[in-house]
């Protein structure tokens, strides 16, 4: 029964936000594709994974002040692999595909590549330690994941948007969409791994406000419902 209850902490938050997001889209996106990019997001833990491992090896050798390897592990070893990651499971599964006519559906897609890898590593965490641990990913990991998913499919709907017009603008957005979700990213999880008070308040300060700020965008974003040009 324990078993259970750790199973449901870890993917209930997942399929309550792919919900959310998914009855946002004015035009439903085929559901087979979006599984299809779920799938991609959970299977993109497994390079994530590697090159974790292999950047700690890496940065564990430099020596370097504390702070500054906490930084380049923070901000490179893990939120640029992350995202990297999630970028190449979304990117490579929809890009390309006439169903990615809507600027919404750069954020409904980059989500569910985000909710997929969220949902491997809430298990392994929920399993690892616990009820605890489950409630505050919750409430804060997953949420986490998906604003950073909203971030990178809106730049990459931006992308696809002037695709036939311009290969440098195109090229400026999808680099902002690894770049801006990189540093939410590696800032949420650079100021839990210094752990001090004043890291700690911006903390709460900036997940209240991306929040915010995200949940606005994709308001904003679905309500217009504006097209992209095949």
């Amino acid at each position: 029964m324990y078993l259970y209850v750790l199973l449901a902490l870890a993917i209930i938050p997942v399929i309550l936000i792919g919900k959310y997001i998914y009855n946002k889209d004015q035009i439903k996106e085929p559901q087979g594709l979006l599984v299809k990019v779920f799938v991609y997001g959970c299977l993109s833990v497994i390079p994530a994974i590697m090159l974790e491992s292999m950047f700690e090896v890496i940065f564990s050798g430099l020596n370097l002040p504390k702070r500054l390897n906490e930084f380049v592990s923070v901000f490179i070893g893990v939120a640029l692999v992350e995202e990297f990651c999630k970028y190449i499971a979304m990117k490579g599964a929809i890009y390309k595909k006439g169903d990615f006519d809507e600027m919404y559906d750069g954020i409904i897609y980059a989500v569910f590549a985000a909710l997929g890898f969220a949902c491997i590593e809430n298990i392994a965490y929920v399993f690892s330690y616990g009820i605890g641990t489950g409630i505050s990913r919750a409430l804060l990991a997953v949420p986490s994941h998906v604003c950073d998913g909203v971030i990178m499919g809106y730049f990459v709907s931006c992308a696809k948007r002037v695709k036939k017009t311009s290969r440098i603008k195109e090229l400026y957005y999808l680099f902002m969409a690894i770049a801006v979700s990189t540093i939410t990213h590696g800032f949420y999880d650079f100021c839990l791994t210094i752990g001090e008070l004043d890291y700690l308040l911006a903390f709460v300060v900036f997940v209240i406000s991306i929040y915010i700020s995200m949940v606005r965008v994709v308001k904003d974003v679905s309500k217009k419902g504006e097209k992209i040009e095949k």
